[in-house]
């Protein structure tokens, strides 16, 4: 099946995004919701806490853009308008991007706050476009454990041998598809499937039907992965009648359970190189 492009909004900003280097935090340092308070950022701070933004290090830029947030002051308010501009224009790294929508939140400021108006309005009609701030700036150590505990992804999929067999093993997906890719895989599944994770019914000449995920097919015969125990079912193509597309067995409105963060961890865990 071919791969569908996905949104040109989507590819224009995902082209201009500053490359991810990984946290190097060992995972006892890594808190859930990094952030200054406002005894560590004064207001006589702020101009340090913009150069931070501009120049420290990805994880330090996103603990003094979420500062903003914390810090009443039309300083504040001016460098956060700034960091909205450039989202919208697509010039900010996309690792700050949760952080900057974040920070917006908090502020009264009319002009913020018709900004970050502005910009979900834009977003929400498209599931893709609604979690673009989650592609980037993740934590792969708190990704693994909402992919093995708080999402249950280990119950139908299996990662590195360990896991269920009714889904697509995820074991180096980062290395095969694009990260807009599996955000729409986990926000709105049944828009695109890339090769190797359709679910299909096979009606047969026997009589019988066969369900399963489509792993690959050529001009002789299809090979189909049957759950619960992943067995790989090799079927000729003379033997089929008919195939009928099923919708995805991802359960629906798993980014919202999740929410934003925890969303952009489980990203950045299953799109880290293996």
């Amino acid at each position: 099946m071919p791969r569908k492009t996905p949104n040109l909004f989507c590819c224009t900003l995902l082209a201009s995004f500053l490359p991810l280097s990984a946290y190097p935090e060992p995972p006892l340092r890594d808190p859930a919701v990094p952030s200054y308070s406002t005894s560590t950022a004064p207001i006589a701070n702020l101009p340090s806490v913009e150069l931070q933004i501009r120049s420290g290090s990805n994880r330090s830029r996103q603990k003094a853009v979420l500062t903003l947030g914390q810090v009443d002051h039309p300083m504040a308010d001016k460098i956060l308008l700034t960091l909205l501009r450039q989202l919208e224009d697509g010039k900010l790294p996309s690792f700050l991007w949760l952080e900057v929508l974040e920070a917006a939140a908090t502020k009264t400021d009319p002009e913020v706050s018709s900004r970050l108006t502005q910009i979900r309005r834009q977003n929400h009609e498209d599931p893709v476009r609604n979690y673009l701030e989650c592609l980037e700036g993740g934590s792969a150590y708190r990704g693994e454990d909402i992919f093995l505990e708080e999402a249950a992804c280990a119950t139908c999929h299996s990662f590195r041998g360990k896991g269920g067999h009714v889904g697509p093993d995820l074991t180096g997906i980062g290395g095969t598809l694009e990260r807009i890719y599996i955000l729409q895989s986990i926000v709105d599944p049944n828009a695109v499937t890339a090769p190797g994770f359709q679910n299909v019914l096979l009606h047969l000449q026997n009589g019988s039907d066969l369900s399963g995920i489509l792993k690959s097919e050529d001009s002789e015969s299809l090979k189909i992965c049957v759950p619960p125990d992943g067995t790989v079912h090799t079927v000729p193509v003379e033997k089929v009648l008919s195939r009928t597309p099923l919708p995805s067995a991802m359960p629906p409105g798993l980014a919202d359970v999740l929410g934003r963060r925890k969303l952009r961890d489980l990203i950045e865990f299953l799109a880290a190189p293996r």
